[in-house]
């Protein structure tokens, strides 16, 4: 079984920008700590993540592994929601799905052993376990996901969390010791490269509507619907619009349900972060996101958005940068024409005020990775 000093874990492909940003990020921070060589973090892609830092020891998400230290690194990591109104998945279509999903059958082999030996997930084997600026929620049952979610929560060592919810959550899992900061891609400089200039809007550039696919209620289904709708309603005006995938794999079928329209995709085979976030911003008038990093990572980089609250989480983001985002809180088609008409009138305040936002957040930033890696010196 492969060892390392260091594993870190999360929703990791790569493929979704914010969580390639949020994997970044942590393994920036690690290295404060220890070296690259030292640090193997669980993907599904090994080979394609190599192009983000060819040092690390990229694994599969569902490789055996023993570490000293496992990191759970940023994002919603533990949550469960509710499956899909009127979809049931049978036993075959599970038993395919979980097959595809390991790396070989060698892997899935050893997965057997280290399962009937205790590992974490069926999968790895630590002496310190940690979560850094997690998100939980939301627990709309208490299947799987609810019981992994506890179970790991109360072995953990060390827990910081991003907002206040996550350790409210933290606290009715029975972990009463986390300490919240906030997102950790607030701070800009430890995923996006400081000899590379920052971008901002162009006037005469796209009005951009972050999409994301949403099976969990009726209220998201109808919130994409809506920021549709509203797109058409602008292209019919004769503005510029395009739609904007942040997470490609998760929405192919979104992606092919609207071709007609055009469309700026996230794709790490394709583009580096900073190459995508400059055509996305440097390209735009103004962004509109449904996906809580649509509204954090140009936020980093200095530049207000108007969040659409498709889940809790997005009112949770536009709360750590409240003067300098608009928020979407209705899916009624006046809301969104008042609120883009609000963001054009206002859109040079929003930007001061979001700077005074940020410098607030890359304090906590800064606090979280101090009070983390203070932690993990003690430990690897």
């Amino acid at each position: 079984m492969k060892k390392n000093k260091v594993y870190i874990r999360g929703a990791y492909a790569p493929g979704n920008i914010g969580d390639d940003v949020l994997m970044i990020s942590v393994i920036n921070i690690v290295k404060k700590v220890v070296k690259d060589e030292h640090i193997s973090v669980g993907v599904e892609h090994p080979e394609l993540a190599k192009k983000f830092n060819p040092k690390v020891d990229w694994v599969h998400i569902k490789k055996p592994i023993s570490a000293e230290v496992v990191v759970f690194g940023g994002g919603g990591q533990f949550f469960s929601f509710n499956p899909p109104p009127g979809i049931k998945i049978g036993f075959f279509a599970k038993f395919k799905k979980a097959l595809k999903a390991q790396e070989n059958i060698f892997s899935a082999v050893e997965r057997v052993y280290v399962s009937y030996k205790g590992a974490i997930d069926k999968i790895f084997f630590y002496k310190k376990m940690s979560a850094f600026c997690i998100g939980l929620g939301p627990f709309d049952n208490k299947g799987k996901s609810f019981e992994r979610a506890k179970h790991i929560i109360n072995k953990c060592d060390y827990i910081s969390v991003r907002d206040d919810k996550s350790k409210a959550f933290c606290e009715m899992l029975g972990y009463k010791n986390a300490v919240e900061f906030t997102d950790p891609s607030l701070l800009s400089n430890i995923w996006y490269p400081e000899e590379v200039a920052k971008p901002y809007y162009s006037e005469d550039g796209y009005v951009s509507l972050v999409l994301r696919d949403w099976p969990h209620d009726a209220n998201g289904q109808n919130c994409i619907a809506e920021m549709i709708k509203f797109g058409e309603y602008l292209i019919e005006k004769g503005e510029k619009v395009r739609f904007v995938s942040l997470y490609k794999e998760r929405e192919a079928q979104l992606l092919a349900d609207n071709s007609r329209f055009e469309w700026l995709i996230w794709d790490p085979k394709l583009h580096t972060i900073p190459e995508f976030m400059n055509e996305f911003i440097n390209n735009s008038e103004v962004i509109i996101s449904s996906r809580a990093h649509g509204v954090l990572l140009p936020a980093s980089l200095g530049v207000p958005t108007i969040a659409v609250a498709i889940e809790n989480k997005l009112i949770k983001v536009h709360g750590m940068i409240s003067d300098g985002n608009i928020l979407i809180n209705e899916m009624k088609p006046e809301c969104f024409i008042e609120n883009l008409a609000l963001f054009r009138e206002t859109k040079e305040v929003l930007r001061n005020n979001l700077q005074k936002d940020i410098e607030m957040n890359k304090v906590k930033v800064t606090n979280a990775i101090e009070h983390f890696t203070s932690w993990l010196k003690n430990n690897v």
